[in-house]
């Protein structure tokens, strides 16, 4: 990352210390953040409004459920695949 993002992220991590956060919980608020700033193309955060992120997340949630729809399909052709006893598992995969 370019060195304005990083010292951002520094900072960012300075104070989710802080306020205590955990550091497992502080590596994915910073891998967000990054992943944030990287989609933002360049644009100064201070030049971000409070739309902006919220179409972010918006397009965030969007892709991941679309990705868990294309996994869970694919689940359950591979489910089907299976000899045909039903087991609380199977059937649990095999609904819509």
């Amino acid at each position: 990352m370019d060195d304005p993002t990083s010292h951002f992220l520094d900072k960012y991590n300075l104070k989710t210390i802080a306020y205590n956060v955990s550091e497992g919980a502080r590596r994915w608020y910073i891998k967000h953040a990054g992943d944030f700033i990287k989609a933002q193309s360049g644009r100064r955060l201070t030049t971000l409004t409070t739309s902006d992120i919220g179409n972010y997340l918006k397009r965030k949630a969007e892709t991941k459920h679309w990705q868990s729809g294309t996994v869970k399909q694919d689940l359950a052709y591979r489910v089907s695949m299976l000899p045909a006893w039903p087991t609380p598992i199977t059937r649990a995969l095999c609904v819509p």
